[in-house]
């Protein structure tokens, strides 16, 4: 069950489904559309609209398109007071639907502490847990980029929000290197932006994650992935997990917070190895 950060390029998942043996149903772990648009990156429309289970959920319109045969309504819907304990109910919900009394969880940084948090509400349902850039505590710098983040998006909209975003996910030569590829995929960042008021109210729920206290708790096998040039979250949010966790191992490389897009090929060895080893220990 693969859960990744809100807006993260969904090619680093053609990468792992391409290279890594281990995400398959076999091994409990699914490859998976990103966590927060689950539904928007679905191809067939059966798996978006399913006529048998309607779902009741109130919002503000903000857009309507009329493309022959269909029309598109979107509304933003912001859940009042979100946390990430709701979040990992959600996973364990995905996890019900589609019939998984357990499963490995592969979690980039909101989806990473997501995983914590289920570890920590329903431990048995979690073999494998792995976290890409996470934390298990509020930070400082965390909570200033996204302050900075919320500046832009209230004082300059929603084009000026996404324009700036490559600036926290990539490291600078990276984002000059692929400027071009960058511009083109602004429209459909744009077009598919959740809503301010949703993505302030899960800015808030990530900052007021914390678990630290809690981290002996945790008995699932932890790969923690920290990425030393991360320019949101600190490479020393990793560490501290991997102290306070008890069965946890720790893996630096670079690539800033996207690692697993600007590096995928050493992103993709370092998760393989660790789930080979894993699987071998758990089968002895």
């Amino acid at each position: 069950l693969a859960v990744h950060h809100a807006g993260e390029d969904a090619r680093a998942l053609a990468n792992m489904r391409a290279t890594l043996p281990w995400l398959d149903e076999g091994s409990r772990i699914l490859p998976a559309a990103n966590y927060f648009d689950y539904m928007q990156q679905q191809n067939a429309f059966a798996a978006e609209f399913d006529a048998t289970k309607p779902v009741l959920f109130t919002g503000t319109v903000t857009k309507m398109e009329w493309i022959n045969p269909h029309v598109w309504i979107h509304i933003d819907v912001a859940q009042p007071n979100p946390t990430v304990d709701a979040m990992a109910d959600d996973v364990l919900a995905l996890m019900d639907g589609l019939g998984l009394a357990r499963a490995s969880l592969v979690g980039h940084a909101a989806g990473g502490v997501i995983g914590l948090a289920l570890a920590l509400r329903q431990p048995r349902r979690l073999d494998r847990l792995v976290v890409i850039n996470g934390w298990s505590q509020p930070d400082p710098h965390f909570a200033r980029c996204m302050e900075t983040r919320l500046n832009l998006l209230h004082g300059s909209g929603v084009a000026a929000f996404v324009r700036a975003q490559p600036i926290f996910l990539y490291p600078a030569r990276w984002i000059s290197e692929h400027s071009a590829r960058l511009d083109a995929e602004e429209a459909g960042h744009i077009a598919q932006f959740q809503g301010a008021a949703t993505v302030e109210a899960r800015i808030a729920a990530l900052g007021a994650f914390n678990v630290d206290a809690r981290l002996g708790e945790i008995r699932a096998p932890v790969l923690l992935v920290a990425a030393e040039d991360d320019m949101l979250v600190p490479a020393s949010c990793s560490e501290r997990l991997a102290q306070g966790l008890p069965n946890a191992t720790l893996s630096v490389m670079t690539g800033g917070h996207a690692c697993n897009v600007t590096e995928p090929v050493y992103f993709n060895h370092i998760l393989r190895e660790w789930l080979a080893a894993a699987r071998f220990k758990g089968a002895a």
